[in-house]
């Protein structure tokens, strides 16, 4: 029960945001005159939604790999010709780097299933 309400609690607090721009139209400009500015717009396609937040995901995911490759080569710097160090050194930077390659074939196998099932824009 209680991973049930943590789980709906972090859902509650991701939809926030989409719950209350519900009933803003983004395309009147009396309504909203900043929309533009920000950047925002009207979805009409779920592609178009899962694009940024795919991205988002894998770009921090990214971000982690890369953190884990550095902290295993400052971890071989500094390692001061112990053995059980480098060796320990050595694996965090394999699994950094297979991470980086999963997260590099998933974020190329996202792209080519949002592209697909988007229609072209002519």
């Amino acid at each position: 029960m209680k991973k049930f309400l943590k789980s709906a609690g972090i859902l509650a607090i991701i939809s926030l945001p989409r719950i209350a721009s519900a009933q803003i139209n983004l395309d009147d400009p009396n309504q909203f005159p900043i929309a533009q500015d920000l950047g925002l717009k009207k979805y009409t396609t779920a592609a178009e939604i899962a694009k940024p937040i795919f991205n988002a995901v894998l770009g921090l995911a990214g971000v982690i790999a890369l953190a884990i490759m550095v902290y295993g080569g400052f971890r071989w710097m500094t390692s001061a010709g112990n053995e059980e160090t480098i060796g320990e050194a050595k694996r965090t930077l394999t699994a950094g780097a297979i991470g980086l390659a999963v997260i590099v074939i998933s974020w190329s196998i996202v792209y080519f299933i949002v592209n697909s099932i988007s229609p072209p824009i002519v």
